[in-house]
This record gives structure tokens, sequence and C-alpha cells, in this order.
């Protein structure tokens, strides 16, 4: 729903008495909600001068200069009336929409309420004071203004500031008071509610998963740096045969299309995003899944998909999907969809081009195997767990290399493994550290390394991290990469 600050209520009681404030130049603001979906599910959108919007706060809505001045100076307070009577609108219009902002807005639009009260009791009683000073008022008052002078003479005028409002316990504030309490407050219930969403919201939601299972896959990014000076992103994903076979709601669809004993297609998109998130390219893979395939116990082969051109800060987005495959048409099409996931990789940066810094690439876990590959010492290996028994290599790219004084460079690998081991049952878990280093020279700027990791010597690790540190011994610069697994027995 969009957020305006305006109205009749606000023009009179706030823009009409400040001719330096005016509404053009409150941010433009919508406010998103998605109960379905969780009920922290809540976003403030603000857009200020035209700009693209972003999210915000509440606070973000008002201009900052009417936050800040509040005092308990005539000039303060008044400032503090404003900024009540525009938190009243705005938390209205919010509190209709969820009831985060529900109970804060009772208490100030009944804050502004009594403002209004006070003010016109004030009103009232100049009115009475000007009567009893002067002889020239007309003899018969409107009916409206000859009320409010009655009742006034007859309950006398409230003294503004400590006036008591019964049943609220705000009622000894002053306006400055009230206000400065009210907006910390509220800044602060934000910020929880900011991190509450954080961790219940799910960064991806789409009703398709309602149709649909959900598909686990591993994928793992890795960044290198093209001769163009531009970063290229290599995605490799894979998921194990259990998890490619229809469960149970799949089995379904599948009986109820009458596509039972079929064969499958998967479908993988990579959307490749720009810092404004505006997609730059779309990657596609297909592949066919034999239902022989998925009888046996093991993984998939990694599917690679690889992005490129990127500079500076770029997103990337995969969606991986499962059909039934429709042999009942030529060429075969897909089918019901029977699984799907999608994955998002924000605020990714590029490598640094800058040939005068050493630059490094991600790591790339690798199921080592030399005569597996032409280009690579094994397999990708994507997944975040392994065992002891897996052959790991993790290869790595070095950029920028300095030339010493016999045009040759020189540097130094050094790799750490952090291992947490599981000290029994009578013991606490220990930390274990390794490192092994070795200098290498060559003839040219850029190095392709891996390093090779005999995780059976490791047998009690319960999980560990690898960091590869790469020195250039002429320039003196170093640069880093670091990786994490979780290690699990056979």
């Amino acid at each position: 729903m969009p957020l305006s600050i305006g109205g009749p209520w606000l023009r009179r009681k706030v823009f009409d008495r400040s001719p330096t404030l005016m509404e053009i130049q409150f941010p433009q603001g919508e406010f998103w909600v998605y109960r379905h979906v969780h009920e922290d599910a809540q976003y403030i959108f603000v857009s200020k001068d035209n700009k693209p919007y972003r999210l915000g706060t509440s606070f973000d809505l008002i201009p900052s200069f009417l936050l800040t001045g509040i005092g308990a100076t005539t000039r303060g307070q008044e400032k503090a009336k404003a900024a009540i009577r525009i938190l009243a609108e705005l938390y209205g219009q919010l509190a209709t929409n969820h009831p985060l902002f529900g109970l804060r807005y009772q208490d100030i639009a009944t804050y502004a309420l009594w403002i209004d009260e006070q003010e016109l009791a004030e009103e009232t009683a100049n009115w009475v004071r000007l009567r009893s000073q002067m002889t020239d008022l007309p003899d018969e008052l409107d009916p409206e203004t000859q009320r409010e002078l009655n009742m006034a003479e007859m309950q006398g005028a409230p003294v503004m500031g400590n006036a008591r409002l019964p049943g609220f316990g705000f009622s000894d504030e002053q306006p400055h008071q009230f206000a400065l309490r009210t907006i910390q407050e509220g800044k602060l219930e934000e910020e929880q509610a900011i991190w509450r969403r954080e961790e219940h919201v799910p960064p991806v939601y789409s009703n398709i998963f309602e149709e649909a299972e959900r598909l686990p896959i591993a994928t793992r990014l890795v960044r290198f740096l093209d001769m163009d000076g531009t970063t290229r992103t290599a995605l490799y994903w894979s998921a194990s045969n259990e998890a490619l076979r229809p469960g149970e709601r799949a089995r379904k669809v599948l009986e109820e299309s009458g596509m039972v004993g079929t064969d499958y297609l998967i479908t993988a998109t990579l959307a490749q995003r720009d810092a404004a998130y505006r997609t730059r390219t779309l990657h596609v893979r297909r592949l066919q899944l034999w239902q022989t395939d998925l009888t046996t116990e093991g993984v998939m082969q990694p599917v690679l998909l690889t992005t490129r051109g990127d500079t500076g800060l770029y997103h990337l987005t995969l969606q991986v999907s499962e059909f039934a495959l429709d042999r009942t048409v030529t060429p075969p099409r897909p089918g019901p969809l029977l699984k799907i996931t999608s994955i998002r990789f924000d605020s990714l940066r590029a490598l640094r081009a800058d040939p005068a810094v050493l630059e490094m690439s991600d790591l790339l876990p690798l199921w080592y195997d030399p005569v597996t590959s032409d280009t690579l010492p094994g397999r990708p290996y994507p997944f975040t767990r392994l065992s002891p028994d897996v052959p790991l290599a993790l290869y790595f790219e070095v950029y920028h290399l300095t030339f010493g004084p016999d045009d040759r460079t020189r540097y130094e690998v050094a790799y750490e493994v952090r291992r947490r081991e599981d000290g029994g049952l009578l013991r606490r878990d220990r930390e274990v550290q390794t490192r092994s280093s070795t200098v290498y020279e060559g003839t040219s700027r850029t190095a392709r390394e891996y390093v090779v990791l005999d995780l059976r010597a490791w047998e009690r690790a319960k999980d560990l991290e690898v960091v590869v540190r790469v020195r250039d011994l002429v320039s003196g610069q170093e640069v880093s990469r670091s990786i994490r697994f979780e290690v699990v027995r056979s």
C-alpha cells in the first residue's frame, strides 16, 4: 500500500502553521506485507528525490530535520507536536496492515488528541480573557464559539503541560518528552522487527513450492579473473540420486497424469543481475535423466553454469526444476513439474583487476583424480559435507604476480587446516591446527595451483576450515581464501 503524509487534518494542524514545512519534503513510501509467508514479512520502502526505492523504516519517511531540535523551548515544543501528529498519521496507515504498529498508534493518536484538546482549551481560555477585557465584542457569537466559551467559563481552562489525561501513563509528559520517547522506542521496535524478519523470513519464497516438492541440491560458487580484467563466475551444482527420485507428492502427480515409469528432464537457469538487480543474462542448461540412473545410490555428475563480464557488485539467482519427460510427442517435451528449488547469491563482488594488486580466485574443491580431466586435477565437489575417504584437492588461481630481477616470479603457498576433533564421551572437543608451505617459481604473472588433503589422517575431525595463503616474495603482497567442510563418517 502507498504511504502518504497529508490530508485535511495534518494540513490544518501542521503544514498551515509552519510555512517552512511542506508535503513535498516528505519521501514517498510503500508498505508491503506478506502475512501468508510469515508474520514478520513486512517491508517499508522509501524513495527520496525520485530515486529508486530502498528498504527503510517508518522514520525514514519523515525528514530528519523534523526529528531533531525537539526540546523544552517554545520552538522545540512546536516541533514535537508536529512530529507527534505526523507519526499519528503515518502509524495509522501502517497499523491497518500490520499489528506491529497497532499499540504504538493507539498511544500516539491518543496523545495527539490530548494535544488538540489542550490547544482548544487554551484558545477558549484566551477568548474568555479577551471577552473580559474588551467591551466591543458582538452581542451574539456564533453557536459553536458561544458553546466553547460557556464550557470554559463553567470548567475553567486547564494548564498546558501537566494536565492529566485519565487512564494513560504518559499524561504527565510534555510534548517534547513524549515525542523523544516515542521516537526512541519506535526505532528500537523496528530494529528488533528487522532482526526477526532476517531470522524467520526465507530469502526466497514462491507458491510454486506449494505444488511441487523441493529439490535439495548442493552448490559451489568460484570466481576467476579473465584476461580482459572481468570476473568469470563458475557455479557447480549437484544432487544425490535420492534427492532426484520422485517423492510421495511427485509420484501422485505422475499417477494422475499417467506417466509412471517416465524419464526426467532437469532445467537449470542462472540469472545474472547487476548491482541494481536488473537481469543482464540468463544462462540455461538442460539435461535428461533416465529413470534407471536413479535406482542406485550416488550423486549426479556436477553441472557447470558460467557467467562472465562482471566488474563490480553483482547478484546471481539459480533455479533448478525437475520435470517428467513426456515422450508421447515428438520431440519429447517437459511434462508435470515434480521438484524445484531456487537459491540467491546476493552481493557478490568482482575480483580486483588492478595489475599492481595481488589477487586470487576462490577455492574450488575437487574429488582428486588427475586422470579424469584435462584442465582440473579431478571433478568438482560442490558438497559441504565430506567423509575422510574423499580424496580432496583445492584448486585456485593467482593473478598479478610480480617479476623479479631475473624475470621470474617467486611466491609461497601456505595452507592451514583448522579442525575440531571429537573428544569422546569424557572429553571436550578440541581445536587442532596444521600448517604447511611451499615456495614456487614461474615465468607467468598468473599461476594455477592446487593442494591435496589426506583426510584419513584426521579421522576424529568433526569439521574443518582450510585457509590458503599466497605471498608474493617479490612484492611482499599477500592474499588468502578459506573454505569450510563438515566431516561425516561413511
